[in-house]
């Protein structure tokens, strides 16, 4: 490929020179034609000659030309992984400022991470995972796993981190 576009240079450099060299007049936009004409059978060769079909493999032009129904069925897919993904780091972020503000802890004290199932037709938190550092190792677990519960009603998990 590196060789084609090598040529393909080469001949619009020539083509230039030669239309520069060449007398004005009637001539020169002969000449002008030519060169075009030789530019654009460079860039048809490999089309006339087939090399490109020879490289492309027969299941990726399925692939390729397979319907557009099919093909936002994997859009719509990584939307809703993208949407779920967002919506959970929003809510661990909201979950954390709020447990830290309610024991008026620092923010390098916990970490919050929310366990997500879904099912077909909606998401939910299954458990709370909250990550205790060593600077918050003075906070009551009991404390977080009720403000938890009131908010999410769900299992919370405490881990302390080394």
């Amino acid at each position: 490929m590196k060789e084609y576009f090598v040529v393909l240079v080469s001949m619009i450099f020539v083509g230039g020179m030669i239309v520069s060299v060449t007398p004005a007049g009637s001539f020169q936009k002969y000449m002008r034609f030519l060169c075009g004409l030789a530019v654009c059978g460079c860039v048809m060769f490999p089309l006339i000659s087939g090399d490109i079909f020879k490289k492309i493999d027969p299941e990726d032009l399925v692939y390729i030309l397979k319907g557009e129904e099919e093909g936002l069925g994997d859009y719509d897919e990584i939307y809703n992984l993208s949407l779920k993904n967002a919506g959970v780091k929003n809510s661990e972020k909201h979950l954390k400022t709020l447990i830290i503000k309610e024991l008026d802890a620092n923010d390098s004290d916990i970490d919050v991470c929310l366990i997500t199932n879904d099912n077909s037709v909606e998401i939910y938190i299954e458990r709370v995972e909250v990550i205790i550092y060593p600077s918050g190792v003075m906070l009551d677990p009991r404390k977080i796993q009720n403000i938890v519960y009131d908010i999410l009603e769900c299992e919370c998990t405490i881990i302390y981190d080394k």
